[in-house]
């Protein structure tokens, strides 16, 4: 799997009809610290009540790898030094140069404590030269695993925003969710195979479905009470 990155913002209709994902495509909310990062990567237009990042150009092409993207669409030629161009589409309009990213991080991987830092908590990295992937051998909005083999202890990165509520469990034990360079999420892995799932389970949600339950329950038992009494036959003082 990889994403996108979209420099001419006129293919979302593509990229979506095609199950890719874009890092900037339209959302109706993005997160301060999601917006934050992606306008280090270059410049970009401030569009307060857009709900798309309109990044005008590329500067750290690093972070955008971090973001597994691994092809740039745009209507004009760029001179990147981690990007190849693979195509030029001659559409009715403009033309479309797609160019492919040499250095694309994987959307899951795992790097050497060596190669990390801490600070305030937050674990930072920079130009890991050879990533080392790892299986997604499942994906979806709410559920992510992972399965992996390290020699030595290492920590997984995972391409995907770090976000309150989400769990993770090491060969069935939850493990920390640490957040890393500013954005992804990564967690400690010690020395063997493991079996990692990434897991959307927040407590607002359990409240939710227990307000839900309860509800229903309550429901349940007036329409119980209500049929009883118009089941009840009536005394002759009552016709």
């Amino acid at each position: 799997a990889f994403r996108v990155f979209d420099f001419s913002k006129e293919n979302y209709e593509d990229i979506s009809r095609n199950s890719l994902q874009s890092i900037t495509g339209v959302d109706a909310i993005f997160l301060k610290s999601y917006r934050d990062y992606l306008w280090r990567i270059g410049n970009y237009n401030y569009l307060p009540y857009d709900s798309y990042i309109d990044l005008t150009s590329i500067k750290n092409e690093d972070m955008l790898s971090q973001l597994n993207v691994k092809y740039v669409i745009s209507q004009k030629q760029l001179k990147l030094n981690n990007y190849k161009l693979v195509d030029i589409d001659k559409g009715e309009m403009n033309k479309n140069y797609l160019y492919e990213n040499k250095n694309e991080y994987p959307r899951a991987y795992i790097i050497s404590p060596f190669d990390t830092s801490i600070m305030n908590g937050d674990i930072k990295f920079a130009n890991i030269k050879q990533p080392q992937e790892t299986n997604v051998t499942y994906y979806s909005p709410n559920k992510i695993i992972i399965s992996t083999k390290n020699d030595k202890p290492k920590y997984l990165v995972l391409s995907e925003i770090y976000y309150p509520g989400w769990k993770a469990y090491d060969n069935g034990n939850q493990v920390t969710i640490h957040k890393a360079n500013d954005i992804f999420r990564s967690i400690f892995l010690n020395k063997g195979n493991h079996v990692i799932i990434f897991k959307y389970d927040p407590i607002s949600l359990k409240i939710g479905e227990l307000i839900t339950f309860i509800t229903f329950i309550c429901i349940i038992i007036l329409f119980l009470t209500i049929s009883s009494y118009k089941s009840k036959p009536k005394l002759p003082h009552q016709l």
